[in-house]
């Protein structure tokens, strides 16, 4: 019964991504890319104290199986339509995607200048990770399919036979994976604070502005107030502001 949950919204989320990314020039794009976004990193937050509760089991119980939370289990059994393993590749697949569908989200958000991180240089590094971290989810998925074992770079291809040795390099591993994108992402945004609703708001306003040279002081567009002297100071210096009242 939950086997298909995930996947619709996995699926969901990269149609509504790519059709942000296709209609720059509409306004509902930046709001869906919000809160694809917003939602991912909520998403990842979550991911990522899982991992580090996995860590902390494992340092006190190295020899049992790599813990997970009771929702965790539920998804996993969900999924399992192919035997436990299949069900753990496929859950932390899905997972891995939805954190990379909101960093591509937020990646779209900082082209569009409606995120102004200081350091771009990060958030493009932490979806370049992110990237390599969901086609190793995809080889240790499709590699559980085809030969009935988990095969790539965290299993050292295989070779590191099933039971404690096994669990410690993979419990560690992907912490680390997710440690360093998550905190990619961290740097990157740490000094901008501005992943709002009203920063894509701003954004657009400022595309409407661009496109009607005919407005003035104190006219609204659609709820919104343009604000400055003329259309060459606008341009020059961003003076619009939201009032969506």
């Amino acid at each position: 019964m939950l086997a298909p949950l995930p996947l619709v919204m996995v699926l969901c989320g990269i149609t509504l991504l790519a059709a942000g990314l296709r209609r720059r020039g509409s306004a509902w794009p930046s709001a869906v890319l919000v809160a694809l976004a917003i939602g991912g990193l909520l998403f990842q937050g979550a991911h990522t104290a899982e991992h580090v509760a996995q860590v902390v089991q494992w340092g006190t119980t190295p020899s049992a199986p790599a813990w997970l939370s009771p929702w965790a289990v539920t998804l996993r059994d969900g999924l399992a339509v192919g035997g436990v393993a299949l069900g753990n590749e496929l859950l932390h697949l899905l997972g891995n995607l939805v954190f990379l569908v909101g960093a591509l989200a937020l990646l779209a958000l900082v082209g569009r200048g409606a995120v102004r991180p200081a350091r771009p240089g990060p958030v493009r590094a932490a979806v370049a990770v992110q990237v390599a971290h969901v086609v190793e989810h995809v080889a240790l998925t499709v590699s559980v399919l085809t030969v009935g074992r988990p095969i790539g770079v965290t299993t050292l291809f295989g070779t590191v036979e099933a039971g404690p040795d096994a669990t410690a390099l993979r419990v560690l591993a992907h912490f680390m994976i997710n440690a360093v994108a998550s905190g990619l992402l961290v740097h990157g945004l740490g000094r901008s604070g501005v992943l709002s609703v009203a920063a894509a708001a701003d954004a657009r306003v400022a595309r409407r502005v661009e496109r009607r040279p005919d407005l003035v002081v104190g006219q609204r567009v659609g709820g919104v107030a343009v604000v400055g002297a003329d259309r060459e100071d606008r341009a020059d210096h961003g003076a619009v502001s939201v009032d969506d009242r």
